[in-house]
C-alpha cells in the first residue's frame, strides 16, 4: 500500500483562485471527496457530480475515485471543462463551461498577461487587429 502525500496548491476555477491540498499521482491531482464541495462547487453523490439540486450523471464513481480520493481531471472531463496542470508550483486550472465551445469558434477569450516590463496586456488591447499567440513549455 502506497502512502499518498498531500501538499497546497492553488486550484483556478470560476476565475477564483483557491488554496487546496492535493496529492499528485503520475500527473493525476487528487482531491479528497470532503474537499471538492469547497474546491470547486460540486460533490460527488450517490446520483452523480452535484450542485445543489443539480446533477451531472456519473454511470461508475470507480472512474473518479482513485483509493480515498476524487481525481480532479476525471471531474472536469465529466462537467465538460477543460483542465490544466503545472507542476511547479503546483496549480491547476478548470475551465469555464462555454470555454470549449469557443475552440470551435476560433474565437479567443480575452485574458491578461504582464509582458516582459511587467505590464499588464490584454487581448482584447489589440482587438480588430491580427494577433499570433505562442505558447511555450518546458515539459
Amino acid at each position: 500500500m502506497s502512502i499518498i502525500v498531500k501538499r497546497p496548491a492553488t486550484l483556478v476555477v470560476n476565475d477564483e483562485e483557491r488554496a487546496i491540498s492535493v496529492a499528485i499521482e503520475n500527473h493525476t491531482w487528487l482531491i479528497s471527496p470532503r474537499d471538492l464541495e469547497s474546491a470547486i462547487g460540486w460533490e460527488l453523490r450517490e446520483e452523480g457530480l452535484c450542485r445543489g439540486d443539480v446533477c451531472v450523471p456519473v454511470r461508475d464513481k470507480n472512474l473518479l475515485e482513485v483509493g480515498n480520493d476524487i481525481a480532479l481531471d476525471r471531474v472536469a472531463e465529466t462537467l465538460r471543462r477543460p483542465f490544466a496542470t503545472e507542476s511547479d508550483p503546483p496549480m491547476a486550472v478548470i475551465g469555464n463551461p462555454d470555454s470549449g465551445s469557443r475552440l470551435g469558434s476560433e474565437s479567443a477569450p480575452n485574458f491578461s498577461l504582464p509582458d516582459i516590463d511587467g505590464n499588464q496586456v490584454s487581448l482584447d488591447d489589440y482587438a480588430g487587429r491580427k494577433r499570433l499567440l505562442l505558447a511555450w513549455s518546458s515539459w
